[in-house]
């Protein structure tokens, strides 16, 4: 029996991934992990300063757990604003325009339900549909792995990263979630923003590109 929420399959309709999560073959045209790496430090803007309140498309996501858990049980996260400069800065190279990111900490125990991302700008579908090709979204892990921590992208199974690497997925396309069930903090960057010429050069780029902070 399938277990999933209506609106989880209402965004399914929407996604041109074949949800078929028991496949060997990754569709690499919608993930790239990684696409970049960025060799810097940022370890004094890992201690959260805001804590972020959930907005519209948060809860949108929230919607799709099937288990009746909530933000509060998936990550902790604060916005990267002027009190972040070593984020800012970082940010930067990816050189994309109304660029937005939040930091997220998934603690031990904490999990993030599978689910497919609405665009942040608005909770308008149609808006969402203008969007699909100028709004691009990633992460950026902001420290190296760590056993016990997991990040399913469709049916690529995602581990043994390293600090700065960059993780690109098509958002709505590809149901993603994360887990934490090892003994250390997972801090990710979640990056969204209007694509530039220079970003998809970036993405489209065969290999890792390495970055500089």
């Amino acid at each position: 029996m399938v277990n999933d929420t209506s609106a989880f399959n209402n965004l399914k309709q929407r996604s041109t991934w074949n949800f078929d999560f028991l496949s060997d073959t990754v569709d690499y045209d919608k993930i790239i992990a990684p696409f970049a790496n960025i060799l810097g430090d940022w370890s004094s803007d890992l201690v959260l300063k805001t804590v972020r309140k959930p907005r519209i498309s948060n809860l949108k996501v929230e919607q799709q757990n099937i288990g009746g858990l909530d933000l509060d049980d998936a990550w902790v996260s604060s916005a990267v604003t002027d009190e972040y400069p070593a984020l800012q800065k970082l940010l930067a190279l990816f050189q994309m325009k109304n660029i937005r990111a939040n930091i997220h900490v998934q603690k031990p125990g904490q999990m993030h339900i599978i689910h497919l991302d609405v665009n942040d700008a608005s909770n308008k579908d149609e808006y969402q549909k203008e969007c699909f090709t100028s709004i691009a979204k990633f992460f950026v892990m902001l420290d190296d792995w760590h056993a016990g921590q997991v990040i399913q992208l469709g049916n690529l199974v995602y581990t043994k990263w390293r600090k700065g690497d960059c993780v690109y997925y098509n958002w709505q396309d590809i149901p993603h979630g994360t887990a934490n069930f090892g003994h250390v903090d997972r801090p990710i960057l979640v990056v969204s923003g209007e694509r530039t010429k220079d970003f998809d050069l970036l993405v489209d780029t065969p290999g890792i590109t390495q970055l500089y902070l």
